[in-house]
């Protein structure tokens, strides 16, 4: 972002994700090497800012997975619950050997932060093995 931020000119433009996009997350967190297991049910009509945000929440962690736990399995659920988007990701945990690789420490406040804004919510911990990162976005946002 300060590259971005310190570059003259225009930043770059690029079409906001949607889910139709989310299979090509899924592909891209592939080639770090986890086993991504990608479900959506049909949500019917979505707001652009309530599919911007699931694709953020996805992206963030399945990097978190590869980065930390390395190598293994993913599973990403999305539906509707209550009146809200829910977006569901866990992995299963670090593989043998793995040696974490942090990022930045700032991926998930930023989203929590965001979710707040919109009257949302995140959760984020340990489940069993591995992680869990839990969204629900207000329909409406």
């Amino acid at each position: 972002m300060l590259k971005v931020l310190r570059t003259a000119g225009p930043a770059p433009l690029r079409p906001a994700e949607s889910l139709d996009d989310l299979p090509e997350i899924a592909r891209r967190a592939e080639m770090t090497g986890l086993a991504v297991e990608l479900s959506c049910e049909e949500l019917g009509d979505v707001s652009a800012g309530a599919q911007l945000t699931i694709g953020a929440v996805v992206r963030e962690a399945l990097d978190n997975a590869a980065r930390h736990a390395g190598p293994t399995s993913a599973t990403v659920r999305v539906s509707r619950s209550d009146g809200a988007l829910v977006v569901e990701i866990a992995d299963g945990g670090p593989v043998d050997g793995w040696r974490p690789h942090p990022g930045a420490g700032r991926g998930l406040d930023g989203l929590r932060e965001r979710l707040d804004a919109l009257g949302g919510a995140l959760t984020a911990g340990r489940r069993g093995h591995g992680w869990s990162v839990v969204a629900a976005i207000p329909e409406d946002s």
